[in-house]
């Protein structure tokens, strides 16, 4: 079996699939900590995360690469290292990362995380990534994972218990739900981030969020549950409610039950909510909205798209978390076309670019963007 280093290219191919046993594992970790390895995997991440790797054949890839190995023997050491990065380089998924995570008690030993950034991840305090199913760097007595959820255990009556701060990020494409130490569930849309802590203060119970999210707050009279977003406080007792922070000019709070009094926290205007009802933080200033249909509103939450004269620029905006998609408005006006539908989440987004253009609308797809304009 060939060899690099001290450990086998095949070790090294499966290394950056994660399909390493325990005990390839325990060989890897050991070998990793070499400088040069070290600067090895450094100068993989680097050219990897600059995006230059289109979907390959990662076989024939690897294979290929390996003869070109064999035919240059007489290569320097940093030579045959450089091949051993393009042929992690090559042979790794597009949508696997990998992260660095320091050992902070010894700064000469390090190990690496495998994360996989298309699927939802933690992070820790120290701003470390780490993978849902990466049970060897998350506490054991916290955490409880399953396919769509994360259980927050409550270790509030353990003795000596330090308060960390954790974030769960969603990205696009997914939804994910996670139960916080006091039973609160939050529904996370996709492209969101809430961050929390292991265990909550004696007087109030608090979380930030960006991106989207539904709670479903669990209630206690005299411990409040604060929700934090770059321009807002939420305060409630015990309700249902959804916030959006996706927007960069505004943040909308919808509330299907209970009461919730929201804050500027410039200005420090202030609204109060009541089951039903929509507002809308916009610069400085508060617009509602009174017994709104919350059923289509949150649609997103029953795996659907639901529009009531949406613009076209907002229905696309939307869209584009969950496909993942680029789009360029050759026409201007073409934006603020309204519209009325509902799409299901899982329909193919060929099929919605197909019915748009059966209402006059043109899509053309083109070096990864979608081009929309006024069908001639």
């Amino acid at each position: 079996m060939r060899r690099e280093n001290g450990i086998s290219w095949r070790l090294l191919r499966k290394a950056t699939i994660q399909d390493l046993s325990e005990k390839e594992k325990e060989t890897f970790d050991h070998w990793v900590k070499d400088p040069d390895h070290q600067a090895f995997f450094d100068q993989a991440i680097d050219f990897y995360h600059k995006d230059q790797f289109d979907e390959i054949d990662t076989h024939a890839r690897f294979k290929a690469l390996m003869k070109q190995v064999d035919s240059t023997k007489q290569r320097s050491r940093w030579k045959r290292i450089a091949v051993a990065a393009s042929i992690l380089l090559a042979i790794s998924i597009s949508s696997l990362k990998l992260y660095h995570i320091s050992n902070q008690a010894n700064n000469h030993s390090s190990s690496f995380a495998w994360v996989d950034v298309q699927k939802p991840y933690l992070i820790l305090e120290d701003g470390t990534k780490v993978a849902l199913t990466d049970t060897g760097h998350l506490p054991k007595d916290l955490f409880k994972v399953s396919a769509d959820r994360l259980v927050i255990s409550d270790i509030s009556s353990q003795w000596f218990v330090s308060k960390k701060q954790y974030s769960l990020v969603v990205p696009r494409k997914q939804i994910f739900v996670i139960q916080l130490a006091d039973g609160t569930e939050v529904t996370l849309n996709a492209e969101s981030k809430l961050t929390f802590s292991n265990i909550f203060d004696q007087d109030f119970r608090q979380v930030t969020i960006q991106g989207e999210g539904f709670f479903k707050v669990a209630k206690e009279e005299f411990r409040p549950f604060l929700v934090n977003t770059p321009d807002i406080h939420i305060k409630v007792l015990g309700t249902q409610f959804n916030v959006n922070t996706r927007s960069l000019e505004q943040t909308v709070i919808i509330l299907t039950e209970g009461q919730v009094k929201a804050v500027d926290t410039k200005t420090k205007q202030n609204v109060f909510m009541t089951s039903d009802m929509l507002a809308t933080y916009n610069n400085g200033s508060w617009s509602t909205q009174y017994n709104v249909n919350t059923e289509r509103l949150l649609a997103w939450r029953d795996d659907s798209f639901s529009y009531q004269n949406n613009t076209l620029k907002e229905i696309f905006n939307d869209l584009s978390y969950w496909y993942d998609f680029k789009i360029h408005y050759m026409d201007l006006e073409i934006q603020d076309k309204k519209f009325t539908g509902t799409f299901e989440r899982y329909d193919q987004f060929q099929n919605i670019v197909k019915l748009f253009k059966t209402m006059g609308i043109d899509i053309d797809y083109k070096n990864g963007i979608y081009e929309v304009k006024t069908k001639q």
